[in-house]
């Protein structure tokens, strides 16, 4: 809530017009009862794992395919476009599901090398390193959108492919310098 406070004043002036609209009730009505129903659509699910995994595939195909249909009506730099989104898209899922992978490694890394707070004073327990990833997505997030805003102000507008392919290109980065202290540190290292 505080970072959409924060950022309206600088998104505002990027908005289409109908983001400067009020909302009508009725709108209001509709999307609380949606909310209701998907609130209760999670809660079956999580109730019924098997059922609600069932559920996530059948809704992820159908977007998916709803999102092809689209593909195949819209001109044809649009299906470009969407194409490149449907393959980022892709590799994204995949890089999820090698990174949901990746974290009972991280945790065993965190385990034999933290020493139990971060930056020297805030305590943390090696074991709950990987619970910190939301935090650094809320104090980075921001910045982002921000570096994002600033660019739009001076003209420079990037494609939402162009974000995605720049997202990889750090991960990438980010990757191969953990790979690297991975593999340069010695038996006795502490973080």
């Amino acid at each position: 809530m505080l970072t959409l406070i924060m950022l309206k004043k600088p998104f505002s002036p990027l908005g289409k017009p109908i983001d400067t609209q009020p909302i009508s009730a009725k709108t209001w009505g509709i999307f609380i009862a949606v909310s209701v129903v998907m609130i209760a659509l999670v809660f079956f699910m999580f109730s019924n794992m098997d059922v609600g995994q069932n559920i996530v595939y059948a809704i992820g195909l159908v977007a998916i395919g709803y999102f092809i249909s689209l593909m195949f009506k819209a001109e044809r730099a649009e299906k470009y476009r969407m194409g490149t989104i449907l393959i980022a898209t892709f590799l994204t899922t995949c890089f999820f599901v090698y990174y949901g992978q990746m974290m009972t490694s991280m945790n065993i890394v965190a385990i034999n090398t933290l020493q139990g707070d971060l930056f020297g004073f805030i305590p943390i327990e090696p074991e709950a390193a990987m619970a910190m990833n939301p935090l650094w997505c809320m104090v980075g997030g921001p910045i982002v959108a921000l570096g994002f805003a600033t660019l739009e102000k001076k003209g420079i507008h990037l494609t939402t492919a162009t974000k995605i392919a720049w997202a990889f290109v750090l991960t990438t980065f980010a990757f191969g310098t953990l790979t690297y202290f991975i593999n340069t540190v010695g038996p006795d290292v502490a973080i």
